[in-house]
């Protein structure tokens, strides 16, 4: 393949030259945009006139700096999705996180979807012979990202984490994806915690709390894995796992796989791991799973707490399609080391179900920053004209958990620490501006042009409303007859999914963040609703 490449250069550069694409006219050879996820205009406004972002500050002096409206509805796959196609929601298709399945009223991704299936391409009486895999993973997202136009005239584009980018489009350029790329287990995002605490519960999403036993200074436990796709009956891999604890109760060895395959990792208490390889192997077959993971420990004294973040697709050996090209991930994860894969990568739902706390997202959060550091630089270092974009998440992730402390009187506040983590959201924003200056070091005034992007802002957020109680009330959705009554206002509520709702009856229902459906005829799988004036 190199030597074919070598060879066919010269002849790809007589073909540029001859039709003149390519060829970059204007005085701007590089565009270089740098996105920070849920950077607030008013927040970082603030921070420059306190002075914790002097080189924002100095480039919207120098250059122009605007509060920009958001897309409507204002979420990040809507926002993003409108970045890099130039249209609104009406025209891309992604109106929310999640969307329904017209078919089954269930919450699907509205980004992505994953089919699996099998066709026999021979088939005698019964008998199947000579099967191929018809599923396949398919982005949703209409539209043509800007980047596609350029590599249409051979301009080179490197994309990196932009959401709603999974799975990767093919054009001239390279892409890593972002938000949508699933762990491994084909969730979006399902830690795992192992505790000795019986007070602990399941939690409500996001993960599995495992209780455990000890025998001394052992405990002995599994991590459970994707599916085993040679199982008769759904069952997962799963791969043993001992955990010692050592050094008066704050260092833990664990011992990961089967005796002879073991691999031994070190780690201190309040510490992360690098990440570890996991490899998961069929019970009925030689199919096999490679994720990655990293671990951290919450303590050991008086109870043992073992968190485990989502495992993730191995960029150096993925198993879905998570780049374009699919070197390109291998070519990071080379280069750089082991990286997050995942679309949300930094675990809010952990912090959510109180199974690590504000310091060890905070720490997950850094680490996460870090590794999108490398691959920025790496970047820019390699794609000397076109265009780099690169999204930054952690600014949005940290003002998510730890908005609540720019209010003392938030009520989510209560039972939680208010002093530890009151400046952390100053402090990424800072982290951001460092990065800026890092970067415009590597940037030709003359040459390149720098862009800071954000898709939306924040601000404190105290009350809910349930929109389907509200239509339930207003006529508008009807729960069935046997459906459960809530004791405290004596009405009639459905458990989760809607699957209690009578939608012979129903004119609208409500799903995701924003989405309010109408259940139309000839769309929804039951619709009443006539089209016109109805």
């Amino acid at each position: 393949l190199a030597v074919a490449i070598v060879l066919a250069y010269p002849i790809k550069v007589l073909l540029r030259v001859l039709t003149g694409k390519g060829r970059i006219k204007g005085a701007t050879k590089r565009m270089v945009i740098v996105g920070f996820d849920g950077m607030d205009p008013q927040l970082a406004q603030r921070f420059m006139d306190e002075g914790r972002m002097p080189n924002m500050k100095a480039i919207a002096q120098q250059g122009h700096f605007s509060p920009l409206q958001t897309s409507w509805p204002s979420m990040s796959p809507v926002a993003w999705s409108s970045f890099s196609t130039g249209v609104d929601a009406s025209r891309h298709n992604i109106f929310d996180f999640i969307t329904r399945d017209p078919c089954t009223y269930l919450p699907i991704l509205s980004s992505t979807e994953i089919t699996q299936g099998e066709k026999a391409l021979l088939k005698i009486g019964k008998k199947e012979f000579f099967k191929k895999p018809t599923g396949g993973i398919r982005l949703l997202r209409k539209g043509k990202p800007w980047w596609a136009i350029l590599g249409e005239k051979k301009i080179f584009s490197n994309i990196i984490r932009v959401p709603i980018t999974f799975p990767p489009e093919k054009f001239h350029g390279a892409c890593l994806s972002g938000m949508c790329v699933p762990d491994l287990k084909g969730t979006q995002g399902s830690f795992s915690f192992w505790t000795t605490d019986a007070s602990l519960t399941g939690p409500e999403a996001g993960g599995d709390v495992n209780m455990v036993g000890r025998q001394g200074k052992i405990v002995r436990c599994s991590i459970t894995g994707p599916a085993d796709p040679g199982a008769a009956k759904p069952e997962p891999m799963r791969i043993p796992m001992k955990v010692e604890i050592l050094v008066e109760n704050q260092k833990l060895r664990l011992t990961i796989g089967a005796k002879g395959q073991d691999q031994v990792v070190e780690l201190g208490v309040k510490e992360y791991s690098d990440w570890i390889t996991l490899e998961f192997k069929s019970k009925h077959g030689g199919a096999k799973a490679v994720g990655i993971a990293r671990f951290y420990c919450m303590g050991t004294d008086p109870e043992f707490g073992l968190y485990m973040t989502p495992i993730q697709i191995d960029p150096a050996n993925p198993i879905m399609p998570i780049a374009h090209p699919t070197v390109y991930s291998i070519y990071l994860a080379k280069k750089h080391g082991p990286f997050a894969t995942l679309g949300l990568a930094e675990d809010t739902w952990a912090l959510n179900e109180r199974v690590i706390d504000e310091e060890a997202f905070w720490k997950q959060a850094l680490n996460i920053w870090e590794e999108r550091r490398l691959q920025l630089f790496d970047a820019l270092q390699t794609t000397k004209k076109g265009s780099v974009v690169c999204v930054f998440d952690g600014t949005d992730r940290v003002s998510h958990m730890f908005h609540r402390y720019l209010d003392p009187e938030h009520p989510a506040n209560e039972g939680k620490d208010t002093e530890w983590g009151k400046d952390k959201i100053a402090e990424i924003y800072q982290k951001a501006d460092d990065l800026i200056a890092e970067v415009q070091t590597k940037l030709d005034p003359k040459r390149d042009v720098l862009f800071i992007i954000s898709d939306h802002g924040f601000c404190q957020f105290q009350r809910g409303v349930n929109l389907n109680a509200w239509l339930r009330d207003n006529g508008f959705l009807v729960l069935k007859g046997d459906a459960p009554v809530d004791e405290e206002s004596g009405k009639q509520i459905s458990r989760d999914w809607l699957q209690d709702v009578d939608w012979s009856r129903t004119k609208a229902f409500s799903l995701g963040l924003t989405g309010l459906f109408i259940n139309r005829k000839a769309r929804e799988r039951d619709g009443i609703v006539e089209e016109g004036e109805e």
